[in-house]
């Protein structure tokens, strides 16, 4: 099942233990190729200075969102 991450780098845990989750779910192990034919169906996204507070409010994560769940 594909995940999409997303966190702040401003919240209560380091963003490194967001790359290690991501890398557990099969994430980042590998270059997808230059022509992308071979990517990972999982996604991580960290935004800058955010926290779990103020997130969802974020046009940016909206739009990480969207594309996560209009692909393929």
């Amino acid at each position: 099942m594909p995940t999409l991450n997303i966190c702040g780098d401003a919240d209560s845990f380091a963003p490194s233990h967001a790359v290690e989750f991501f890398t557990l779910r099969g994430g980042g192990g590998h270059d997808r190729g230059d022509d992308g034919s071979s990517p990972t169906p999982n996604r991580l996204a960290i935004l800058p200075g955010r926290t779990h507070y103020d997130i969802f409010a974020m046009p940016v994560m909206i739009a990480a969102t969207r594309r996560f769940l209009d692909a393929p």
